[in-house]
């Protein structure tokens, strides 16, 4: 499913987040601080835009979809390119190897294969969250890429009792 039904507006950009995931990740962003944001589904733009407050941040989509409402925006640089060709995915590791502390979002249309892919190449200090959790993937999806003694949950209860559709760890 691409767009569910309800989507909402960020500042007049549309997303597809729940209404509570804008607070918990303000909470997450506003403690953690990153160096750098990378986003992996670009979709609408509500998501990117609200992300792009935080720190810089580069989204990736195969489609752009966002009718020119991000276009000229500073701190931001959309990319149309497929996060698992060869090119990108090379890119996107070197970025998350030499932008200091990142937060890598996985909000594309393949989020345990983006989790799976990117998870290995954090750095300690590092964050990566997903969208769409228990709703398109879950655990048994994802737990050999950070399920180990290599990372920690973030702020799981809250995801879980705000119904965010939103998990993330932390790279030890």
């Amino acid at each position: 499913m691409l767009y569910r039904e309800g989507a909402r507006d960020y500042k007049g950009v549309p997303h597809q987040q729940t209404e509570p995931a804008f607070a918990v990740l303000r909470k997450i962003l506003n403690e953690q601080k990153p160096d750098k944001i990378i986003e992996i589904g670009t979709g609408m733009g509500g998501c990117t835009l609200f992300l792009s407050e935080f720190a810089e941040i580069i989204s990736y989509d195969i489609i752009d979809r966002t009718e020119g409402k991000l276009d000229g925006l500073d701190n931001m640089s959309l990319r149309l390119s497929d996060c698992f060709d060869p090119n990108t995915v090379n890119e996107i590791i070197y970025l998350l190897k030499h932008s200091g502390k990142v937060f890598l979002m996985c909000d594309g249309e393949a989020k345990a294969r983006e989790v799976k892919l990117y998870a290995p190449h954090l750095k300690p200090g590092d964050y990566i969250f997903c969208h769409d959790w228990e709703d398109q993937f879950g655990w048994d999806d994802v737990k050999e890429a950070v399920g180990g003694n290599d990372f920690d949950p973030v702020e799981k209860e809250l995801c879980d009792n705000e119904k965010t559709n939103l998990q993330g760890w932390k790279k030890l």
